[in-house]
């Protein structure tokens, strides 16, 4: 199962993840926005880890500028969310790129923007950080969501207990999953309890 550090703000995170065999560190490049980090200290972070591919997450960045930003910054990879910008993904052409679709938008509306983007996408994010009753929005349309998991690499981006993994992979053929670190502690200083909680079942 892949594993996808999301937002990730910290070179504490940063390790740990990347010692978790986390396959992407993401960090959140739209100026302006919530968990934003400066590229300076995202360049600064990426000198000290091996093994995953650095992601650039963009929000309501055209496919274009984060396309320029990527290749500017040298990236592995980059996040956008389609829906706004489904016209120009064209773009992204020769860009690993990771779409993001909020999981509040409905299967159908979901479903549209997983098949036109198909062509530009790496992998799809199905992002539930916003819905508390996320489990219930997958039962309910069980066979629907399965298709989708099973047509395309989707990552699951939740709040986790540490079962949540298992069952995403085994019911839904989830490819993976996109957690989040948070704030330290004191600089270097951080509980990975819980996350070390759902990682270990993985």
């Amino acid at each position: 199962m892949l594993i996808k550090a999301s937002r990730v703000t910290n070179l504490t995170d940063a390790r740990y993840f990347a010692a978790r065999d986390a396959s992407y560190i993401g960090f959140n490049l739209e100026e302006g926005t919530e968990n934003y980090l400066d590229p300076i200290y995202m360049k600064a972070i990426r000198e000290w880890l091996e093994g995953p591919r650095m992601v650039g997450e963009f929000g309501s960045a055209s496919p274009a500028a984060a396309a320029e930003a990527a290749a500017f910054l040298g990236l592995d990879a980059i996040q956008i969310n389609a829906g706004a910008h489904i016209g120009e993904l064209g773009y992204l052409a020769g860009t690993e790129t990771i779409i993001r679709l909020d999981g509040r938008s409905g299967l159908d509306v979901i479903t549209g923007i997983a098949a036109a983007a198909m062509p530009f996408a790496s992998h799809f994010l199905l992002d539930f950080s916003a819905a508390e009753n996320w489990e219930q929005i997958l039962k309910q349309d069980a066979s629907g969501w399965l298709n989708l998991f099973d047509r395309y690499s989707v990552l699951v981006h939740a709040d986790f207990r540490p079962d949540h993994p298992h069952w995403l992979s085994s019911e839904f053929h989830a490819a993976g999953i996109s957690i989040t670190g948070g704030e330290e502690e004191k600089v270097g200083v951080k509980s990975f309890d819980e996350l070390d909680a759902i990682l270990d079942l993985i």
